[in-house]
């Protein structure tokens, strides 16, 4: 029984870096355990100082800001879209996020 889910997001993934750089097979198995989330506009991800979350993110559509509090201003680092990793580092480094991230 084919699972249309999964090759729908290996379809996606196969197009973006680091994913371009795996095999077939490989990413279609990644695919097959990839937990999909919704957010909607203006719904926060997570904010500067929380603990890491278990996974990182990708946007197949739409777009997040990321954003850091300096001296209690709000301040705009990056704007990431369809393709773009975030919210790994913290992961890999078992550290807080230095940002926060919400949808646009």
């Amino acid at each position: 029984m084919k699972n249309t889910i999964a090759e729908r997001i290996y379809d996606f993934l196969k197009d973006y870096p680091p994913f371009n750089l795996i095999s077939k097979e490989t990413l279609l198995e990644i695919a097959k355990n990839i937990e999909i989330e919704y957010f909607e506009k203006d719904s926060i991800i997570f904010n500067q100082d929380d603990m890491p979350h278990e996974h990182f993110y990708i946007i197949n559509q739409g777009s997040v800001r990321l954003y850091r509090f300096v001296d209690n201003v709000k301040v705009n680092i990056d704007i990431c879209d369809e393709g773009d990793l975030f919210g790994l580092r913290p992961l890999i480094m078992n550290e807080s996020y230095l940002m926060g991230s919400f949808c646009q």
